[in-house]
């Protein structure tokens, strides 16, 4: 079956429940964002703990974080999907 995760995760992409659900799932911003995709920036923290997962049915490409947004401690996280459906 076909997955997208995506959302707040309050955790890094270091942890261990962000490794865990990554063994069968593809790190969007991994895979094809560049730079450190900084997704929180309250308190002098500055680390990406939203992200965007997909089964191997899809193929992401040109992942991004939006730091123009500045009514939130979250700066949007978005990656686009092609879907390659399996045989």
């Amino acid at each position: 079956m076909p997955v997208i995760l995506c959302g707040d995760f309050n955790d890094n992409p270091i942890s261990y429940a962000h490794r865990t659900i990554a063994e069968r799932l593809t790190d969007c911003y991994i895979a094809s964002g560049n730079g450190p995709g900084i997704s929180y920036h309250k308190s002098g923290m500055l680390v990406r703990i939203d992200h965007i997962l997909c089964s191997s049915d899809f193929e992401p490409y040109g992942a991004k974080v939006d730091d123009r947004v500045g009514n939130s401690d979250h700066y949007p996280i978005f990656c686009r999907l092609k879907y390659r459906p399996k045989p």
